[in-house]
């Protein structure tokens, strides 16, 4: 079995075009699973007494002449220290016709660049003349998103703002040399203040933002509380945005607690978002906006075959 790990990975991200092709092939991944083609398991956390446990996530991607099957398998233990891996475990590519496992991907590193990626082409979608990007977060999907957003928004600016303000300073003192222009912030109204996007990627466990805050024509990326019991904004601020779009509307009302589920009665999934190259001109001009993101296995799945891909070209 051939195994992909982190460095192998990021390795990958450092080329140029990287972002802008992941991209693109989840978007085809999100259409695919909209029209049947590819399917997931809903995400499965099994716990012992103590807390200690596993978190799956399975897919089968079907298209002319291939098949995709594979699944994640997350460690989720007690004993994390700050800095450990959020997604410490493995994204398994299962060969179709033995069932034998072929490729085993590093699952935190893939699941930081599935995300940001799909964050980009969504945002590139809503909002393709935005300036001012604020990414709130400092770990793993901070450092995704600020590559995938900065290489689709070359002459962009990014402010990044977390907790602790030596680690947002340290990230963004780490990308400033690689000709990205971003800057930490230790104010959080200041860091969102003026954003056309703001990103939030953090595993606030109670909520602490306000959509009210940000821009009547701001975007929200709301990627951090994929599961129940986390929460970055506070769910009744929603009501003040006027176009919600979810990855999918029936996983974000049984994965999240984020936004109230009669908003969600009007959301959209992102799918037909993405289908109608007139939607964000029709529907987002000077409204604000929020992608709610709770993750797919489709989208691991599909990462995975595109990084074995991709390595191998």
């Amino acid at each position: 079995m051939i195994q992909i790990g982190a460095e192998a990975i990021w390795r990958a991200a450092d080329r140029k075009g990287f972002w802008t092709c992941l991209a693109d092939r989840m978007v085809v991944a999100l259409r695919e699973q909209a029209a049947a083609q590819a399917a997931s398991s809903p995400r499965q956390i099994i716990r012992t007494n103590t807390g200690n446990g596993l978190g799956l996530m399975a897919a089968v991607a079907e298209k002319p002449g291939k098949l995709i099957m594979g699944v994640k398998i997350v460690s989720l233990t007690k004993r994390v220290s700050q800095g450990s891996p959020s997604h410490p475990g493995v994204v398994v590519l299962i060969d179709p016709v033995s069932g034998d496992p072929k490729v085993s991907l590093d699952a935190d590193s893939v699941t930081a660049i599935r995300t940001a990626a799909t964050t980009c082409a969504v945002t590139r979608h809503v909002r393709p003349e935005a300036v001012y990007f604020t990414i709130i977060g400092t770990g793993i999907e901070a450092r995704s998103h600020l590559l995938a957003l900065s290489s689709v928004y070359p002459k962009a600016r990014f402010t990044i703002w977390g907790r602790r303000f030596k680690l947002a300073s340290n990230l963004a003192s780490r990308y400033a040399c690689q000709h990205i222009s971003v800057s930490a912030e230790p104010d959080l109204m200041k860091a969102i203040k003026g954003a056309h996007v703001i990103t939030s990627v953090t595993a606030a466990r109670s909520p602490f933002l306000d959509i009210n805050h940000v821009d009547d024509a701001a975007h929200v990326n709301a990627i951090g509380a994929s599961i129940p019991g986390l929460s970055e904004w506070i769910p009744e601020s929603f009501r003040n945005v006027d176009v919600i779009i979810c990855d999918t509307v029936e996983e974000c009302r049984r994965q999240s607690i984020e936004i109230p589920d009669d908003l969600l009665d009007a959301a959209h999934n992102v799918s037909a978002v993405l289908d109608e190259p007139c939607w964000k001109i029709a529907n987002l001009n000077g409204r604000r906006s929020v992608y709610k993101s709770v993750g797919s296995a489709v989208l691991d799945v599909a990462a995975g075959a595109f990084l074995v891909d991709y390595l191998q070209s």
